[in-house]
Protein backbone atom coordinates (compact mmCIF):
# COMPACT_ATOMS: atom_id res chain seq x y z
CA UNK A 1 0.00 0.00 0.00
CA UNK A 2 1.77 3.36 -0.87
CA UNK A 3 1.25 6.31 1.21
CA UNK A 4 -1.21 7.75 -0.91
CA UNK A 5 -3.39 5.18 -0.49
CA UNK A 6 -3.38 5.31 3.19
CA UNK A 7 -6.61 5.96 5.01
CA UNK A 8 -6.43 9.84 6.17
CA UNK A 9 -7.77 8.89 9.74
CA UNK A 10 -5.02 6.31 10.19
CA UNK A 11 -2.61 8.67 9.43
CA UNK A 12 -4.60 11.01 11.76
CA UNK A 13 -4.62 8.44 14.53
CA UNK A 14 -0.47 7.83 14.48
CA UNK A 15 -0.11 11.13 16.23
CA UNK A 16 -0.99 8.87 18.95
CA UNK A 17 2.18 6.59 19.31
CA UNK A 18 3.68 10.04 20.90
CA UNK A 19 1.47 9.62 24.08
CA UNK A 20 4.02 8.67 27.02
CA UNK A 21 3.82 4.94 28.31
CA UNK A 22 2.54 5.48 31.44
CA UNK A 23 -0.62 6.03 29.35
CA UNK A 24 -0.99 2.31 28.16
CA UNK A 25 0.98 1.04 31.25
CA UNK A 26 -0.65 -1.47 33.54
CA UNK A 27 -0.19 0.64 36.94
CA UNK A 28 0.86 -0.92 40.50
CA UNK A 29 1.85 -3.66 39.15
CA UNK A 30 2.03 -6.89 41.80
CA UNK A 31 5.74 -7.37 42.46
CA UNK A 32 7.43 -10.19 44.41
CA UNK A 33 10.43 -10.65 46.56
CA UNK A 34 13.78 -11.91 45.00
CA UNK A 35 13.45 -14.50 47.84
CA UNK A 36 10.20 -15.90 47.36
CA UNK A 37 9.96 -19.45 45.50
CA UNK A 38 9.23 -20.15 42.01
CA UNK A 39 6.09 -22.17 42.70
CA UNK A 40 4.81 -19.58 45.02
CA UNK A 41 5.80 -16.85 41.70
CA UNK A 42 4.22 -19.64 39.27
CA UNK A 43 0.99 -19.31 41.88
CA UNK A 44 1.12 -15.61 42.68
CA UNK A 45 0.58 -14.79 38.21
CA UNK A 46 -2.43 -17.46 37.78
CA UNK A 47 -3.99 -15.65 40.70
CA UNK A 48 -3.93 -12.06 39.54
CA UNK A 49 -3.75 -13.20 35.40
CA UNK A 50 -0.17 -11.64 34.71
CA UNK A 51 2.70 -12.76 33.02
CA UNK A 52 5.10 -10.31 34.38
CA UNK A 53 6.29 -9.45 38.10
CA UNK A 54 8.67 -7.08 38.88
CA UNK A 55 11.30 -8.04 41.68
CA UNK A 56 12.34 -6.18 44.26
CA UNK A 57 14.78 -6.68 47.08
CA UNK A 58 14.08 -4.12 50.11
CA UNK A 59 11.63 -2.19 47.71
CA UNK A 60 14.32 -1.58 45.28
CA UNK A 61 13.64 -3.26 41.60
CA UNK A 62 16.16 -6.16 41.05
CA UNK A 63 14.98 -8.32 38.44
CA UNK A 64 11.68 -8.96 36.43
CA UNK A 65 10.37 -12.91 36.23
CA UNK A 66 8.45 -14.06 33.69
CA UNK A 67 5.20 -16.73 32.98
CA UNK A 68 7.87 -17.97 30.06
CA UNK A 69 10.92 -18.26 32.82
CA UNK A 70 8.72 -19.85 34.68
CA UNK A 71 7.12 -22.42 32.24
CA UNK A 72 10.46 -23.49 31.01
CA UNK A 73 11.93 -24.16 34.36
CA UNK A 74 8.70 -26.33 34.98
CA UNK A 75 8.91 -27.96 31.99
CA UNK A 76 12.82 -29.02 32.83
CA UNK A 77 12.69 -29.64 36.25
CA UNK A 78 9.41 -29.17 37.87
CA UNK A 79 10.25 -30.80 41.21
CA UNK A 80 12.39 -27.74 41.92
CA UNK A 81 10.04 -25.12 41.72
CA UNK A 82 9.33 -24.92 45.31
CA UNK A 83 13.20 -24.93 46.24
CA UNK A 84 14.38 -22.55 43.58
CA UNK A 85 13.71 -18.45 44.62
CA UNK A 86 13.02 -16.28 42.44
CA UNK A 87 15.94 -14.55 42.21
CA UNK A 88 17.51 -17.32 40.42
CA UNK A 89 15.26 -17.28 37.48
CA UNK A 90 14.72 -13.90 36.92
CA UNK A 91 15.91 -11.62 34.19
CA UNK A 92 18.35 -9.54 36.31
CA UNK A 93 18.76 -6.71 33.99
CA UNK A 94 14.98 -5.62 32.95
CA UNK A 95 14.00 -3.28 30.41
CA UNK A 96 13.28 0.03 32.68
CA UNK A 97 11.73 3.21 31.24
CA UNK A 98 10.80 6.92 32.53
CA UNK A 99 7.15 7.15 32.65
CA UNK A 100 7.03 10.22 29.82
CA UNK A 101 8.95 8.04 27.28
CA UNK A 102 7.07 7.51 24.09
CA UNK A 103 5.24 4.45 23.26
CA UNK A 104 6.10 4.27 20.33
CA UNK A 105 10.13 4.24 21.18
CA UNK A 106 9.10 1.63 23.60
CA UNK A 107 6.83 -0.29 21.56
CA UNK A 108 10.21 0.03 19.13
CA UNK A 109 12.66 -1.69 21.19
CA UNK A 110 10.71 -4.65 22.59
CA UNK A 111 9.42 -5.51 19.06
CA UNK A 112 13.42 -5.34 18.45
CA UNK A 113 15.14 -6.78 21.27
CA UNK A 114 12.06 -9.27 21.83
CA UNK A 115 11.28 -8.33 25.23
CA UNK A 116 7.77 -8.92 26.65
CA UNK A 117 7.53 -6.28 29.38
CA UNK A 118 8.88 -3.07 30.24
CA UNK A 119 9.01 -1.66 33.86
CA UNK A 120 7.66 1.85 34.23
CA UNK A 121 10.20 3.72 36.48
CA UNK A 122 10.10 7.15 38.46
CA UNK A 123 13.17 7.81 40.75
CA UNK A 124 13.61 4.05 41.66
CA UNK A 125 10.17 3.52 42.01
CA UNK A 126 8.24 0.91 40.21
CA UNK A 127 5.04 2.71 39.18
CA UNK A 128 3.88 0.32 36.54
CA UNK A 129 4.36 -2.42 33.50
CA UNK A 130 3.95 -2.19 29.83
CA UNK A 131 3.86 -5.24 28.13
CA UNK A 132 3.05 -6.72 24.70
CA UNK A 133 -0.63 -6.75 25.55
CA UNK A 134 -0.61 -3.23 26.41
CA UNK A 135 1.41 -2.31 22.42
CA UNK A 136 -1.37 -4.55 21.11
CA UNK A 137 -4.21 -2.93 23.06
CA UNK A 138 -2.94 0.71 21.61
CA UNK A 139 -2.57 -0.71 18.42
CA UNK A 140 -6.35 -1.67 18.58
CA UNK A 141 -7.37 1.28 19.52
CA UNK A 142 -4.71 3.14 16.74
CA UNK A 143 -6.37 1.08 14.15
CA UNK A 144 -9.86 2.12 15.11
CA UNK A 145 -11.37 -0.84 17.26
CA UNK A 146 -13.94 -0.60 19.05
CA UNK A 147 -15.59 -2.34 22.42
CA UNK A 148 -18.62 -3.58 19.99
CA UNK A 149 -16.05 -5.12 17.90
CA UNK A 150 -16.51 -9.40 18.31
CA UNK A 151 -13.55 -10.84 20.27
CA UNK A 152 -12.22 -13.99 19.58
CA UNK A 153 -13.66 -15.22 22.87
CA UNK A 154 -17.11 -13.81 21.81
CA UNK A 155 -16.86 -15.53 18.28
CA UNK A 156 -17.90 -19.37 17.66
CA UNK A 157 -14.94 -22.16 16.84
CA UNK A 158 -15.79 -23.38 13.82
CA UNK A 159 -14.14 -27.01 12.53
CA UNK A 160 -14.92 -28.40 9.62
CA UNK A 161 -14.58 -32.12 9.17
CA UNK A 162 -14.21 -34.14 6.22
CA UNK A 163 -15.16 -37.74 5.95
CA UNK A 164 -14.76 -37.86 3.01
CA UNK A 165 -12.64 -41.27 2.13
CA UNK A 166 -12.10 -40.74 -1.82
Amino acid sequence: MTASMRSPALNRHALDADVPVSSWMTPSPHCIAMHQNLAYAQKRMAEIGVRHLPVLDGGQLVGVISDRDLGLLGALAPERLDSMRVEEAMSAVPYCVPPETPMRQVARHMATRKVGSAIVVDHGKVLGVFTTTDALSALGKLLGATSSDPSPQSEELRVVVSNDKT
